[in-house]
């Protein structure tokens, strides 16, 4: 896969296709993505709009791991940390044959878990390089009206796949407990799902003490790099 596959994007079965958010898309996102309680987050819609979403990654595909690092690099050079993460983030949307939007995927790197490590003093080289190892899926909804087609499926796998080819070691999300579909439809797509308030050691990135928790009605769901 490339940069330019992310944007072009990939046919459904059934028709229609799956492709990357273009600037004006984030409402028709959120309005599937609002029932599961689930907005995109600020700095991916300031991606979709102002063209940066996933050009990091973008950069990533077309030129290996090493041209990733360098992009961030230079993204964050003499700026924020948070100025690279739209770049790292994305949005897929799913579009039928008539290009409707009825279905969307939103993904970064965890932010809330950098900015608390930075509170903490962790330094922003470190923090640079969780960006680049460890991303969550914010949220995943299909619309009623087209749901049976596989379309979750496709979203999920197609998001996987652009970050473990970038070598990210860690997929991750959550979803609460009261969901009957959700624990077997992630199980059965390559993730791990954890009991209702268990967490995920994530010290081996960084050789300080740090885990994703859930809250405590909500399940993780987890795919580690093979």
């Amino acid at each position: 896969m490339n940069g330019t596959r992310i944007s072009e994007g990939w046919d459904l079965p059934h028709g229609g296709r799956i492709r990357l958010a273009r600037p004006g898309e984030v409402p028709a996102a959120d309005a599937l993505l609002d029932p599961v309680g689930v907005r995109v987050e600020s700095l991916a819609a300031q991606g979709v709009d102002d063209g940066s979403l996933a050009t990091l990654l973008k950069a990533g595909l077309d030129g290996g791991q090493n041209a990733l690092a360098l992009a961030v690099a230079t993204a964050i050079a003499g700026k924020e940390l948070k100025d690279a993460v739209p770049g790292l983030s994305l949005l897929l949307v799913a579009e039928d044959p008539q290009r409707q939007i009825v279905g969307a995927l939103t993904a970064m790197p965890p932010y809330s878990v950098v900015a608390a490590l930075a509170d903490r003093g962790v330094s922003g080289e470190r923090l640079a390089f969780l960006c680049m190892v460890i991303a969550k899926i914010s949220g995943l909804a299909v619309a009623d009206t087209a749901r049976g087609r596989g379309i979750g499926t496709q979203l999920l796998k197609r998001a996987t796949q652009i970050y473990q080819q970038l070598s990210f070691q860690l997929v991750y999300g959550q979803f609460d407990d009261d969901s009957a579909t959700l624990p077997a439809f992630y199980a059965s797509r390559g993730f791990t799902v954890k009991a209702v308030g268990e967490s995920e050691d994530l010290s081996v990135f960084l050789g300080v003490p740090l885990a994703v928790h859930s809250g405590p009605t909500e399940r993780l769901f987890t795919r580690w790099r093979r």
